[in-house]
């Protein structure tokens, strides 16, 4: 080999060299993170932080602030989710938050009481975070006690509405933001707890960038679960079978109804506000109607089975067959519960008695009244 193709070669190489590092530089350039903070605090502090970078890994880090400022540096290949916790010099306290950082430059001013409140700024998916957030406590007050103390309020009811507006918030932002990286965090936190088909419509209308997230991923991994919840139940359809042990240690089947009675399941717990408050109305129907075909199958979401068996005495309940679904071993999946695709209750379901599901109540203001007139209309 010449000098000169020896020359030459070696140059190629360093110029394909200086290219990859250059690209690598640019990627890494891209993905890089400044989070500039700041403590309202004269006492030495250990700001803890964990997240995910841009390898997939979970990073801790610590900074010992001896100043009420300090500097956080890392990669990150999306928004990803910061848990910070605050630990005094005695490490008597923890206090922590979670919030929301991107590549980029950022700042948080740290709130020593609440880490919760602390302000972020040059993270786009936290402002988005924080004014849902601001949007939820306007709910909260709105369906606080007279007193203002809704910590402390004990109504079932109230909770519930609360829990029910602040859902439908948060659905609403996930169906209006498709590009948020904000909006399959939100929906990781509802997967256990809605329709199979509820979740894959969601999840469809997601960017291709957002399902490609991690969260994103983690989302189209749930709906590949076969114990997930299955599609909403419909009108119209047949009503999955099942056989259940009853409170008197005997076995409850749907299919032993066929072609004798009208089945009204009613999904309920002693701690749900909503639920005892229907429960009259059930009664009322059942004494109505039971000596036409009418029959009604109680079916707890209490607990423990002690406090199921305590509870149907306690609300006179003994009338009708009652059942405690069974779990699957060392999991807390409830066959029964995700046949029927529960994910809230109150809930009833009117089975006819070829064992077709003919109505359903998931909202017992007017739902009850609808149900009613149909019975009226069978039993007439």
């Amino acid at each position: 080999m010449t000098d000169y193709t020896a020359a030459k070669t070696f140059l190629i190489m360093m110029l394909c060299f200086w290219a990859s590092y250059a690209a690598k530089a640019q990627t890494a350039g891209k993905h890089a993170f400044t989070l500039r903070g700041t403590v309202d605090t004269h006492s030495r502090d250990t700001i803890d932080i964990r997240y995910t970078n841009e390898a997939g890994q979970i990073v801790k880090d610590s900074v010992i602030s001896n100043n009420p400022n300090f500097i956080i540096k890392g990669y990150l290949a999306e928004p990803s989710t910061m848990w910070l916790n605050l630990r005094g010099k005695d490490r008597s306290y923890k206090k922590s938050g979670t919030f929301f950082i991107e590549p980029g430059e950022m700042t948080i001013a740290v709130n020593k009481n609440d880490v919760n409140l602390s302000v972020m700024t040059g993270s786009a998916t936290q402002h988005e975070f924080d004014r849902l957030n601001k949007a939820e406590n306007i709910i909260t007050q709105e369906i606080a006690s007279p007193t203002g103390q809704y910590a402390k309020e004990t109504d079932g009811a109230r909770r519930s509405i609360r829990k029910d507006r602040i859902r439908a918030l948060e659905f609403t932002f996930i169906a209006m933001h498709p590009n948020s990286y904000l909006s399959p965090f939100l929906m990781k936190k509802y997967a256990g707890y809605q329709y199979r088909d509820s979740l894959a419509a969601q999840y469809q209308k997601l960017t291709e960038g957002v399902k490609n997230s991690v969260a994103g991923k983690q989302i189209y991994a749930y709906l590949q679960l076969p114990a997930f919840k299955p599609q909403t139940p419909k009108v119209g359809g047949t009503a999955p079978d099942f056989t259940e042990t009853g409170i008197n240690n005997e076995q409850v089947s749907l299919s032993a109804y066929r072609g004798k009675h009208y089945i009204l399941l009613d999904f309920w717990a002693s701690w749900c506000g909503p639920c005892l408050a229907m429960l009259p109305k059930v009664k009322e129907l059942y004494t109505k109607y039971h000596h036409k075909g009418l029959e009604v199958i109680g079916i707890n979401m209490d607990y423990t089975p002690e406090k199921w068996r305590k509870a149907v005495a306690h609300e006179q309940m003994t009338q009708w067959k009652n059942i405690y679904p069974a779990k699957i071993e060392l999991s807390n999946e409830y066959p029964l519960l995700s046949s029927y695709g529960i994910t809230t209750i109150p809930a009833l379901f009117l089975i006819d008695k070829n064992g077709m599901l003919v109505d359903m109540v998931k909202d017992e203001q007017g739902g009850i009244t609808a149900l009613e007139k149909h019975l009226a209309k069978i039993f007439e």
